[in-house]
């Protein structure tokens, strides 16, 4: 594993997929053993706004939605032809409109979102940097920022496990 690490750094496209890659590790892990009650369960904000109070379901649900508006401004700025379909739906706040998310949708958001990812480092990584048109760093600073981002969410799960749950296992 530390070859692949270290050929990471000299590759920012590796990098930014290892970071990828261990937040959502460390999300998952931070998930073992959380029971239905928990997803309904606040999670309580941090100085970065990780938590905001609402319920991890929820939390789990924003988090896919930031994942794939990062992909969509990534690839706006790789290619300004994306630019004209626009990003999937106007996203930030919670739509009153929208059902309750459950457990089962957020996580399936989440696998959608990482996949969208992927794909676009698939992309960056299969073109040549000094052919690649667009802004390839500012791409490569989004898709960071939301690994970033589902680690300190990771942590904030994981930093309830203290706390009485439904049930562990």
């Amino acid at each position: 594993m530390s070859d692949r690490t270290s050929g990471a750094a000299a590759d920012p496209v590796a990098a930014t997929r290892a970071r990828l890659d261990h937040s959502r590790q460390a999300l998952l892990a931070a998930l073992v053993g959380v029971t239905e009650a928990d997803f309904a369960r606040a999670i309580e904000g941090d100085s970065g706004g990780d938590g905001d109070g609402r319920p991890l379901v929820e939390l789990l649900a924003a988090l896919a939605r930031d994942e794939l508006q990062a992909v969509e401004a990534a690839r706006r700025l790789l290619d300004a032809a994306a630019a004209s379909d626009g990003p999937p739906a106007a996203g930030g706040a919670p739509s009153a409109k929208r059902p309750a998310t459950l457990p089962p949708q957020a996580i399936h958001a989440l696998a959608g979102a990482r996949h969208r990812a992927a794909r676009l480092l698939d992309e960056l990584a299969a073109a040549r940097a000094d052919e690649e048109g667009g802004d390839r760093s500012g791409a490569l600073a989004l898709l960071d920022a939301a690994a970033e981002r589902e680690q300190r969410v990771a942590e904030r799960i994981a930093g309830r496990a203290g706390e009485p749950a439904g049930g562990a296992g």
